[in-house]
């Protein structure tokens, strides 16, 4: 499989459009394990990834932070964490990111980070 710069770039929109239109959420922090938390942003950023990448490629498999494995029939996983630092996010600091990775038979393919 290729991954090509248009799937690249559309990926891209999708991560700032659900984060834009999630900004206009209310934060609403919840405890999640240990001293992690979780916010509304994390799931509706994660919700809108998984959305459209099972548009994409409906037979892939995908392990994301918050809503944990969705199996596929497939060698491929992807690997999602809506907002990496969701601490710093929650506490208004801007150093966090959106990560997404594509893993093919347990080796990363692809990796962005925005």
């Amino acid at each position: 499989m290729n991954i090509d710069i248009n799937l690249v770039e559309e990926l891209k929109n999708v991560i700032l459009t659900s984060y834009d239109e999630a900004t206009k959420l209310d934060r609403n922090i919840k405890n999640k394990e240990l001293n992690d938390i979780v916010t509304d942003v994390d799931i509706y950023m994660e919700t809108k990834i998984i959305e459209k990448i099972r548009e994409w490629f409906p037979e892939h498999s995908i392990y994301s932070e918050e809503k944990g494995k969705i199996v596929g029939n497939s060698d491929y996983v992807w690997f999602i964490d809506p907002i990496d630092g969701t601490i710093n996010f929650a506490a208004g600091i801007p150093l966090f990111s959106t990560s997404v990775a594509l893993n093919k038979n347990d080796e990363t393919i692809f990796r962005f980070s925005d």
